[in-house]
């Protein structure tokens, strides 16, 4: 049985294969917040646009069916040297295996803060390398031991103090191995807050992160969240995880392939995120279908004919997802935060 709807403001972005000519690249700065979801098909990105115009990176990576390093330089081109910051939020390859081509020539670079252990990223001598060059640079966050509410970097400044934009480390390393190595992060600005987990797995984890911000007065309530793990519903986004969250919008950028033979995003999420009474309802520019809760399915886009899988990943464009955030008026109607597809992507 598929369940069809098209008023809700649940994001699921597949992957890009082609490019066209007249490509969107980020456009200059003004005054307000902006972010950009790039759809890296099997890795993951996000770009931060500062009040001001500095630019944070948060993961730039895929090892396929996603924008390629030329399609994410061209997007980035007059915009380099405004990065300022990169955070590696996991040890997977995709994750930073676009950083040293991409960044290549950027000398602007303040600091980087990365998720694990300096042994995890050895193996990938590009990556090493850049690290190399830019060791003055490097910050392994709490020297890869765990923390949630101690860590050594608590606060990463985005545009100048007056903007009130600020991005929270709220816990890394919780686990040490690679799966929960990296670093959770929360973009606030103002009534404004964009929960970015990265790849933060296991349930108990989850439990865990919520206990002990709990204990502090410290609420993951977030307005806007990227899922976790580019949506896999077997190892993240669990419903308690979910609940503390209690998102008014959920999307992800990613087609990636998950362990029952489809690709995440998995339409468990959908029906978990539809099951919140925090979710708002409005219309959108496309509408998703599922099937029964529990079958592990990958969400299907209903204007597009394929349905996600090996064989057929390489049909589908993906689309850029943008969030504008005015940073003087964030909760008046006319000028709250708009998450919307680029349409010419």
């Amino acid at each position: 049985m598929d369940f069809t709807w098209g008023y809700f403001l649940i994001v699921l972005v597949a992957s890009v294969t082609s490019l066209p000519n007249d490509v969107f690249r980020i456009p200059y700065s003004d005054d307000n917040l902006h972010i950009y979801a790039l759809p890296m098909g099997e890795g993951e990105s996000t770009v931060i646009q500062c009040p001001g115009g500095d630019i944070i990176l948060v993961d730039m990576g895929s090892s396929g069916n996603g924008w390629t390093k030329d399609r994410v330089y061209q997007f980035l081109l007059h915009q380099l040297e405004r990065v300022k910051t990169v955070i590696i939020s996991n040890t997977s390859p995709e994750h930073y295996n676009y950083i040293p081509t991409v960044l290549r020539t950027v000398s602007g670079l303040q600091q980087i803060v990365i998720g694990g252990r300096s042994e995890y990223y050895e193996a990938d001598r590009d990556f090493s390398s850049w690290l190399e060059v830019n060791n003055k640079k490097v910050n392994f966050l709490n020297s890869g031991e765990p923390c949630i509410t101690d860590c050594d970097i608590s606060t990463i400044s985005c545009g100048d103090e007056a903007a009130g934009v600020q991005l929270n480390v709220l816990g890394s390393n919780l686990a040490q191995n690679h799966s929960n190595s990296g670093v959770i992060l929360q973009l606030v600005s103002q009534e404004f807050k964009l929960l970015l987990p990265g790849d933060f797995t296991g349930h108990d984890m989850e439990e865990l992160i919520i206990y002990e911000w709990n204990l502090v007065g410290f609420s993951l309530s977030s307005s806007h969240f990227k899922l976790s793990k580019h949506g896999s519903a077997d190892r993240a986004n669990g419903e308690s995880f979910l609940l503390a969250i209690s998102p008014n919008y959920a999307f992800s950028s990613n087609a990636y392939p998950n362990n029952y033979d489809g690709w995440d995003p998995d339409c468990d999420i959908v029906w978990r995120l539809l099951n919140l009474q925090s979710i708002r309802k409005s219309k959108y520019v496309d509408s998703y279908s599922c099937g029964d809760s529990n079958d592990h399915k990958p969400v299907r886009y209903n204007n597009w004919p394929y349905e996600i899988h090996s064989t057929s990943v390489d049909q589908y464009l993906g689309k850029l997802i943008r969030i504008n955030v005015n940073t003087t008026d964030p909760i008046n109607s006319k000028t709250s935060p708009q998450i919307f597809y680029v349409s010419h992507e």
